[in-house]
């Protein structure tokens, strides 16, 4: 398996086009690759990019409408947020690289990652091409930043070893892999989180990926009254954003 960094474009805040840049790109995309992008390069080409100055927006505020669920951290601070089905900072406001903007997190990513997955499909003659909209959170009781899918299609997000028979003759009662995540997380290590611009990162090569119009977010996301976390989280407040 390759994981393949792209040096991308510099698209710029608040609004730049996210699909002239792909142009630009020298890609030799194959059948069964899986394309993993910035959800920032994303938002940017949907314009969800704030100025920071000469409105009078509280960064809080802003957090506090776009988060899907929140509580206010003890003894202050930033207050924790839930967006897209993850614990990311901030609901994801970002605001590295925004030349004078917050960027927000991209509207309906999942949507998104299926427009650009037709773009790649049709430009390379593709069939079989996977799609994964990535952001960067961290993990409790760990330093470092790590990238999490909030969005993807193309292939199964995850990986069924149930009724598998292990090394000594025990069948697995539940075995799931989650393979959008581990993917993502993968891309890390290759782009960066200064100014690199590797935005764009091609997995070739993995193996045991269904490939088709799959339904991600129902295969990857657990619902909270089955999550073994849910009591983490059991008390956060909606927030003011529309899933």
């Amino acid at each position: 398996m390759r994981i393949i960094p792209i040096v991308t474009p510099l698209l710029k805040p608040p609004k730049d086009d996210l699909f002239l840049a792909l142009k630009q790109l020298y890609l030799d995309l194959k059948e069964r690759d899986i394309v993993l992008i910035s959800s920032k390069v994303v938002s940017i080409h949907q314009g969800r990019c704030v100025p920071m100055t000469g409105k009078g927006i509280e960064k809080k505020d802003l957090v506090l409408s776009e988060a899907d669920m929140w509580r206010e951290r003890k003894g202050g601070g930033n207050p924790l947020t839930i967006k897209y089905g993850a614990f990311i900072s901030n609901a994801g406001i970002d605001e590295s690289n925004g030349c004078g903007h917050y960027v927000l997190l991209p509207k309906e990513p999942y949507q998104m990652a299926r427009k650009i997955q037709e773009y790649f499909c049709n430009r390379f003659h593709l069939t079989e091409l996977g799609v994964v909209i990535t952001d960067s959170h961290s993990q409790p009781f760990r330093y470092g930043a790590l990238s999490v899918a909030i969005a993807g299609y193309g292939f199964s997000p995850v990986r069924i070893h149930t009724g598998e028979v292990d090394l000594f003759g025990r069948v697995t009662k539940y075995g799931v892999v989650n393979v959008i995540d581990s993917l993502a997380s993968m891309s890390t290590l290759v782009c960066g989180e200064g100014a690199q611009r590797k935005s764009v990162v091609i997995a070739r090569g993995v193996p045991d990926i269904d490939f088709g119009d799959f339904d991600v977010a129902k295969e990857l996301l657990v619902p909270p009254d089955q999550d073994r976390y849910f009591s983490i989280y059991d008390d956060f407040k909606k927030g003011g954003s529309d899933i």
